[in-house]
This record gives C-alpha cells, structure tokens and sequence, in this order.
C-alpha cells in the first residue's frame, strides 16, 4: 500500500512531552493558536453548518455559548490534553475556519479531530489544514492513531477525509443527537505507519 506524504514545516528539535497549537503554515493556510477571541469568527462561520455537520458547536446557539466553549477548551491546553488551530488564509489572514484536537489520549496514542471551514471554499483549503495538523501530530511521536467522526451525509468533509489518506471504519448508527434528529455518523482513521513525514524547511 502506497503511503500518503504529509508535509510540515521545520520544527526545531526538541522532545516534546505535550500537545502545542504550532504555527504551521502551509501554501494556502496558516494555521494559528486557537484564541477565546475568535469566537465572533468561529460562530459567524459555523453558522452556515447548523442542523447538517457533526460538531460540538451543534450544542452552542449564541456568540457567548461559543465564547464559553472556546474559553473551557483553550483553558484545557497548558495540561496538553487538547489543542486547536484558526484556520487562515495564508494570503489574508482571515478567519476562515477552525480544527481541533479536542482530546488527547496519551496511553493508547490516540485522538479525536474535529474540523469545518467557510463554505464555498474548495476542498484543497480544508485538506492542505488536515494533513499540516496530522503530520505534526505524528511527528511529535505523541500521537500515532487520529479519529474523525462525521455525519453521514457529510459528502463534501467525506471526500477531503478519503483523499487525505483516512481509512473508513464504520457507522454508528443514531450515535448522534441535534437539532430533534438522530443522526449516523461516520468513523475514520489514520494511522502513523500509513503515513511519511516530511519536514520542510522554510
């Protein structure tokens, strides 16, 4: 099986014992630490989303319901058990989407990825964001198994997932509970030993 290259910027070498938002920046996105003040951008694009995608902010209805959310979960990373990344515009800059490694399991190796972008925007923005953020995490050797769940009609995150090199693992079904709908949901994977890190300098 032919493995799928994923390229990151030059880290510095160091061991690295905890999770950390990086900057990593790729040739259309900038991924950037994850902020309580972009809530306003991160309500106002997942908006667009509510009543299809499977997500936490699926639970959230106001702009302080995410300010909330994002100050729980940006409190969580100085005990590196979660981290996420603004999706920008390399160009820009702007605000155009968000992914997030909402826990970490240090024993197994194992973590959750949650991801959404502007719609509208093509599927190269989301996928170049996805493989920038799964091959730091497998270069940082604390992670060597990433999980996405997704609803199963989400064709177009469905696509990215597949084309990024994540393998499909099955459906649950009636897993998740939103908007007075049960919904199946989708389970892929990707493995450490699936992929090849390539470091770049910059």
């Amino acid at each position: 099986m032919k493995k799928i290259k994923f390229k990151i910027p030059f880290l510095k070498k160091k061991k690295v014992k905890k999770l950390e938002s990086a900057t990593l920046q790729g040739e259309k996105v900038l991924l950037r630490k994850l902020k309580v003040t972009d809530a306003i951008f991160a309500y106002d694009t997942f908006e667009e989303y509510k009543g299809f995608c499977y997500h936490p902010f699926n639970n959230l209805n106001t702009v302080d319901d995410v300010t909330l959310y994002l100050m729980n979960y940006v409190s969580r990373y100085d005990q590196g058990i979660s981290i996420g990344w603004a999706i920008t515009s390399s160009k820009t800059k702007e605000f155009i989407g968000m992914i997030q490694v909402p826990f970490w399991y240090p024993e197994e190796r194992n973590c959750s990825l949650n991801f959404y972008i502007v719609k509208g925007l093509k599927k190269s923005y989301l996928e170049e964001a996805i493989k920038l953020v799964c091959g730091y995490l497998f270069s940082t050797k604390l992670v060597r198994r990433i999980q996405v769940k997704i609803d199963a009609e989400d064709t177009f995150n469905e696509e990215v997932l597949i084309h990024s090199g994540f393998f499909y693992e099955g459906t649950q079904r009636k897993y998740a509970f939103y908007h007075e709908k049960y919904h199946d949901v989708k389970l892929y994977s990707l493995l450490e030993d699936e992929v090849v890190v390539q470091e770049e300098k910059q």
